[in-house]
C-alpha cells in the first residue's frame, strides 16, 4: 500500500463521516448523574483494592493519578496507554493476584474518567440497530455463561480467588467482554469529538497508533526475554518465548494472540505516513514482529499468519477493484499491492532460516502425534459435559472446565492440587496426593542480592503415618520456559501428622540471576507436588541469605497465597485448546450459535466497510482470521487481556466513524 495511491470517488458521499454538532452528543442529566455515581463507586473500589494489593502500591496509585492528569489533558490517549500497556503491565509474578490485577486498576481508571465526563457516547457510537442488536445478543451470551459458571456460589475461603477450581473463575474469565463492553462510553466519547473535528481520519489513524504501541511493547519484552536467556539468534536451544503474559504459567496461547491481532496494523503505517524515515521505521518493526510470531515456536502462528497477511491482500484488492476501472488509478494501486506482497516476501525471507533451527524441526516432526492429542482432547472436554439438556442448550458455564475436568479426568493420572488452609490460627499450604509425573507448581521469585550458599528453612506435616519426599526447585524462569537445569532439592518428613517439623536445606546461587546492562535473568522458588502419595502440607518456607535476610514475601501463608504463583505443565488440564469447542462447552448449542453468528457479522461488516474505502479493515481483518486460526489450537480468551483486546475490535469494527478514508497523501475525487 503507497501513501502516493489516489483514493477512488466511487464511495458514495452519504457514507463518509460527517461532523455533527456537539449538542447531538451531550448527556442528559439524569443520565450524567447516575453516570458520576457509577463512577465514583468504581473509584473507591479502585482505591479499597488498592490498599490490599500485595505489591507496589504507591507506585501504582501514582501512576493512576498521573494517568488521570494525561487524561485530563487528551481524552483519546486511552487509545494509546490501555494497548501500549497491555501487553507489558503484568505484577502477577510478584503480587500472586490472578483474579484482580494492576491492569485492572487501570482499565477501571478509565472506564470512570469516562463516565465523569459530560459528553454522550451512545448515539456517536454509530452502531447500527443490527449492530446493537449483535451487542446485546453478546452481552446475553456472556451474562448466561458467567451466571452458569458462578452458582451455586461457593463459600468464600482462601482458595475462593486464588484456584481456577473455583466458581469465582468465571468472574475471572468474563473480565476481558465486561471490561471491553465498559470501555464503550470511552470510544463513543471519542469517536464524538472526532466529529468535531476537521479531520474525519484522526481517530481511525489513533487506534492504529495504539495497536502499534501494543505491538512494540509486546516485541520489547519478547526481544528482551530472548536476550536475556537465549541471545537473539540462538534458535537450537528448546526455549519458547512467552513475553510478560504471566497466564502463560498454566499455558494457553496469549503472546500468540496478541501478536496476530496487533501485527497486521503494520501494514497502515504505509498507507497513514508518506516519509521514507517512517516507512523504514515501518519495515523494522514488521521485521521484528515476524521474528517474534517465528521464535514462540507455537507452530500454528505460521499458517495463521500467512492466513492473516492473505486477508490483508485480499481486502487491498477489494479497495481496489474499482480503480483499477480507471487507468490513472492502476499505477498507485499497484504501489499498494507492492507493498503488500513485499509484506509476504519478507514473511518468507525472516521465517525461512528461522524454520532451519532445530528446535522448530523438532516441533514440526511431532505435530501429527499433538493433533491427535489434541482431538481426543476435544471429544474428552465434550464427553465431560453433563448428559443434560440445559447444559446441552446453555454450556457448563464460564470458567468451569477445570473443575469438570478434574473431577472427570478422561486418563488415569492422579491430579494434584494445591489449596490454602488454616488450623488453630495457623495457615498453610496443603499438597494432595500426586503421582510421579505431578507437574503442579507453587512458586515464589527472588533475587539474588549477595554471594551465597542461602539456607531454605521450611516446615511440613504429612497428612498420613507416613514420610513423604517433597521436591524443591530454583531456577531461572521469566513465566513458562526455564533457561537450564534447575537446582534440586529433597526433604524427607517424619511421619506424625499431628506436629510440625522444620527443615534446613542449603541452597547455591552462585550461577544464578547473570546480569546484563538491560537486566538480570529472574530467579523462581518452585515447591513441587509431584510424587507426594499421601499429601503434605506445608507451614512456612524462608530463603534466607548469609548475612540474615529473608528473601521470600508470605513465608506462612497468612496472606493466602498473595506473592505466590501457580505453575503446571499439564496445560490440557486447564484449557480446552479449541475456541469453538469451548464457546459449546461453556455456553452450549446456544453460545456456539452466538460465537457463529459473531464471526458472519464481523464478516458482513468489514466486507460493508471495504465497500466504503475504508482502510482500517485491512488490519482488522487480518486480525480476526489471525486470531481465530490459532484459536483452532489453543485457548485465546482464558486469558483475561486477549477478551479485551478482542472484544475492543469488535466494537470499533461495528462503530461507522473509526474508519480510515483519506490516508495521507491520497486525493479524493469527490
Amino acid at each position: 500500500m503507497s501513501a502516493n495511491t489516489q483514493f477512488s470517488a466511487r464511495r458514495p458521499k452519504s457514507k463518509a463521516p460527517i461532523t455533527l454538532p456537539h449538542r447531538g452528543y451531550a448527556a442528559s442529566m439524569p443520565v450524567l448523574l447516575l453516570q458520576r455515581l457509577f463512577a465514583l463507586c468504581l473509584f473507591y473500589g479502585i482505591a479499597v483494592s488498592l490498599q490490599d494489593f500485595p505489591v507496589g502500591q504507591l507506585p501504582i496509585a501514582f501512576g493512576l493519578g498521573f494517568y488521570l492528569l494525561v487524561l485530563w489533558r487528551w481524552p483519546t490517549a486511552w487509545l494509546l496507554v490501555l494497548p501500549g500497556l497491555l501487553p507489558v503491565l503484568d505484577l502477577t509474578p510478584w503480587s500472586g493476584r490472578t483474579y484482580f490485577s494492576e491492569f485492572d486498576f487501570l482499565v477501571l481508571t478509565t472506564v470512570a474518567f469516562s463516565l465523569l465526563r459530560p459528553e454522550g457516547w451512545l448515539s456517536a457510537l454509530g452502531i447500527s440497530r443490527r449492530g446493537w442488536c449483535l451487542v446485546l445478543l453478546l452481552i446475553v451470551w456472556q451474562s448466561c455463561t458467567t451466571y452458569r459458571g458462578l452458582f451455586p456460589l461457593q463459600l468464600i475461603d482462601g482458595n475462593s480467588f486464588n484456584s481456577f477450581y473455583s466458581s469465582y473463575n468465571s468472574l475471572r474469565m468474563a473480565k476481558g467482554f465486561f471490561w471491553a463492553l465498559l470501555l464503550l462510553p470511552s470510544l463513543g466519547q471519542a469517536i464524538a469529538r472526532q466529529q468535531l473535528s476537521s479531520d474525519s481520519d484522526a481517530l481511525g489513524r489513533l487506534i492504529t497508533i495504539g495497536m502499534l504501541c501494543s505491538l512494540a511493547s509486546g516485541l520489547l519484552a519478547l526481544l528482551w526475554e530472548r536476550a536475556l536467556f537465549t541471545g537473539l539468534f540462538n534458535l537450537d536451544t528448546p526455549y519458547r518465548a512467552t513475553g510478560l503474559f504471566s497466564g502463560i504459567a498454566t499455558g494457553g496461547a496469549s503472546v500468540d494472540a496478541h501478536l496476530l491481532m496487533t501485527l497486521p496494523f503494520t501494514l497502515l503505517i504505509f498507507v497513514l505516513w508518506s516519509r521514507q524515515v517512517v516507512h523504514f521505521a515501518g519495515l523494522v518493526l514488521l521485521t521484528l514482529a515476524l521474528y517474534a510470531t517465528a521464535i514462540t515456536f507455537s507452530r500454528a502462528n505460521y499458517p495463521a499468519l500467512m492466513l492473516g497477511l492473505a486477508t490483508a491482500v485480499g481486502a487491498d484488492l477489494w479497495l481496489a477493484r474499482d480503480s483499477l476501472k480507471t487507468l490513472r488509478h492502476v499505477y498507485g494501486h499497484q504501489r499498494s499491492h507492492k507493498r503488500l506482497w513485499g509484506g509476504l516476501v519478507l514473511l518468507l525471507m525472516v521465517t525461512v532460516p528461522l524454520l532451519s533451527g532445530n528446535y522448530i524441526q523438532q516441533r514440526f516432526s511431532s505435530v501429527s502425534t499433538d493433533l491427535q492429542t489434541r482431538l481426543d482432547h476435544w471429544q474428552g472436554a465434550l464427553n465431560i459435559m453433563p448428559d443434560d439438556i440445559s447444559v446441552r442448550v446453555l454450556g457448563v458455564g464460564k470458567g468451569r472446565f477445570p473443575n469438570r475436568y478434574f473431577w472427570s479426568r478422561p486418563d488415569a493420572k492422579v491430579a494434584a492440587t494445591v489449596t490454602h488452609a488454616s488450623e488453630s490460627g495457623q495457615s498453610f499450604a496443603r499438597f494432595s496426593p500426586s503421582d510421579d509425573s505431578g507437574d503442579l507448581f507453587l512458586r515464589q521469585r527472588f533475587s539474588v542480592i549477595e554471594p551465597g550458599p542461602y539456607r531454605l528453612k521450611i516446615s511440613l506435616r504429612p497428612t498420613q503415618e507416613r514420610s513423604m519426599r517433597l521436591l524443591l526447585e530454583v531456577c531461572e524462569r521469566l513465566i513458562f520456559e526455564v533457561y537450564r537445569e534447575c537446582g534440586w532439592l529433597g526433604i524427607n518428613s517424619h511421619d506424625d501428622p499431628s506436629r510440625w517439623e522444620t527443615y534446613y536445606k542449603p541452597v547455591e546461587v552462585a550461577e544464578l540471576g547473570k546480569e546484563y546492562w538491560y537486566g538480570s535473568r529472574p530467579i523462581d522458588l518452585a515447591i513441587l507436588n509431584r510424587g507426594i502419595r499421601d499429601g503434605i502440607e506445608i507451614g512456612h518456607v524462608e530463603l534466607v541469605t548469609p548475612s540474615g535476610k529473608q528473601l521470600l514475601s508470605n513465608s506462612d501463608f497468612t496472606e493466602g497465597f498473595d506473592h505466590w504463583l501457580l505453575y503446571s505443565g499439564d496445560h490440557l488440564a486447564w484449557h480446552i485448546k479449541n475456541i469453538w469447542v469451548d464457546a459449546l462447552f461453556e455456553g452450549g448449542w446456544l453460545g456456539l450459535s452466538v460465537f457463529i453468528a459473531l464471526g458472519i457479522a464481523l464478516a458482513w461488516v468489514l466486507i460493508k466497510k471495504l465497500n466504503h474505502g475504508d482502510w482500517l479493515v485491512i488490519p482488522l481483518a487480518a486480525a480476526f482470521v489471525g486470531a481465530a486460526s490459532v484459536g483452532l489450537f489453543d485457548s485465546l480468551f482464558d486469558e483475561p487481556r486477549i477478551g479485551l483486546l478482542f472484544y475492543l475490535l469488535v466494537w470499533i469494527a461495528l462503530t461507522k466513524h473509526t474508519g480510515i478514508f483519506r490516508p495521507s497523501g491520497i486525493e479524493s475525487n469527490g
